[in-house]
């Protein structure tokens, strides 16, 4: 009796290190940003004014991130709705493309020790309005890579951050070029 209880404490020792070693030992996935295109115009500032902003294809962590972004380059408010037919307003649409590029079979032959990555792409198109009226059209792109690691946590070795890191860095970039390209410009002085 005394032997088989032994043995089944071996049997748990190895269990419960094995667990522990798992929960210690995992895998992350990192992102970095790779380029940021500049303003296109440059011509402006806002100097306190409210704009509503139209989302198409943005998550909902993003926006508040952006939103909070565009508050600290100078927006008085911030709203996400509709295109208002007084005052100003925008519309954000973001499409996403991704591309593999390979790293999947170094990651297979390391056993893990080489993050898999891919490179994703998002084109974010701006448009401006005053009063409901079209002032001006802004398109920016965002290259960032993404890195994965699922044993150990290798993806942070390329230089990544968090997901919630790197939208705070990429929101704060197209804040500085929104906050530039916008435009206080009134349509109807053309």
């Amino acid at each position: 009796m005394f032997l088989y209880s032994l043995i089944i404490q071996m049997k748990y020792k190895k269990l419960i290190l094995l667990l522990i070693t798992s929960s210690l030992i995992n895998g992350c996935i990192a992102y970095k940003i790779e380029n940021i295109s500049d303003p296109q115009f440059s011509d402006s500032k806002p100097n306190g004014e409210p704009i509503s902003i139209r989302y198409l294809g943005v998550t909902e962590g993003f926006k508040k991130t952006f939103n909070n972004a565009l508050l600290d380059k100078g927006f008085s408010n911030v709203t996400e709705g509709l295109i208002t037919p007084q005052g100003y307003s925008a519309d954000l649409q973001v499409k996403v493309t991704r591309k593999q590029n390979g790293t999947f079979l170094l990651y297979a032959l390391t056993f893990g020790i080489f993050p898999v990555s891919s490179d994703v792409f998002e084109d974010m198109n701006f448009t401006f309005y005053n009063d409901g009226h079209v002032i001006r059209n802004a398109s920016y792109r965002v290259h960032r890579s993404i890195y994965a690691s699922f044993i150990i946590p290798t993806a942070f070795f390329a230089g990544g951050v968090m997901l919630n890191e790197s939208n705070k860095q990429i929101a704060s970039k197209l804040a500085d070029n929104i906050s530039l390209d916008f435009s206080v410009v009134d349509v109807d002085n053309f």
